[in-house]
Parts: structure tokens; C-alpha cells; sequence
């Protein structure tokens, strides 16, 4: 059983993604993990402190969240956390992981964007 109510879960990974953007990587790491405890195969708990990471240009940390979340949220789901992966990877100059990245993430519109972006 879920501790957390959905209204619980959506304020608090909005509370992590805004302390995220703020540079609070500490606040957003605490909020993010507690969040992959309470819904380990969900992908907002890895997308978040990925982002957390990224905000501080700690893109191999980034890197291995979002591996970690690969590993767990089904495929089906996986959708952002390429895309995420790819916009990792544009930052950090590894061209040829993002183009396998934006391969993965399909036509989701992050994707698209870097796709536009690289060309």
C-alpha cells in the first residue's frame, strides 16, 4: 500500500522539480529519492533528481539516475526518461549516446526538439 495519496505525490514531485530548478539539489535529492521509495517504477522520482542533477551540471550523476530508472520503470513508460537522457547527453557533448537517446524516446516532443536542434 501507497503511504501517499496522488494529490501527496503530485505536490511533492512539484515541491522537488521546483527546488530542482532553484539549485536545492539537496532538498531535491531528499524529495525525489523518498518519491522512488514510495513509487519505485514510476519514472517522476528519477526524471526529477536527473533533473536535479542536471541543474548543477552533474551530468554523469544524471546519467546513472536515469540508468537506474531504465532498469526499473517498465519500457512502455521509458518514454521521458530517454528523452531526459538525450537532453543529458546533448549537454554534456556526447553526441553519439544522445542520437541513440532521441532514438529511444521516439516522438516524444523533447526528442523532436534536440532532433531540430542537432541538425
Amino acid at each position: 500500500m501507497n503511504p501517499l495519496q496522488p494529490d501527496e505525490l503530485r505536490l511533492l514531485t512539484e515541491v522537488g522539480f521546483v527546488a530542482a530548478a532553484r539549485g536545492e539539489l539537496q532538498s531535491a535529492t531528499q524529495i525525489f529519492q523518498a518519491l522512488e521509495i514510495c513509487r519505485p517504477n514510476a519514472g517522476f522520482s528519477y526524471a526529477g533528481l536527473a533533473v536535479a542533477k542536471l541543474a548543477r551540471a552533474r551530468y554523469d550523476d544524471a546519467l546513472q539516475v536515469l540508468a537506474r530508472g531504465l532498469a526499473t520503470v517498465a519500457p512502455d513508460d521509458a518514454q521521458d526518461l530517454h528523452a531526459l537522457r538525450a537532453l543529458v547527453c546533448h549537454m554534456a557533448g556526447r553526441t553519439s549516446e544522445c542520437a541513440r537517446a532521441i532514438q529511444a524516446a521516439g516522438d516524444h516532443p523533447l526528442a523532436r526538439s534536440l532532433t531540430t536542434a542537432a541538425a
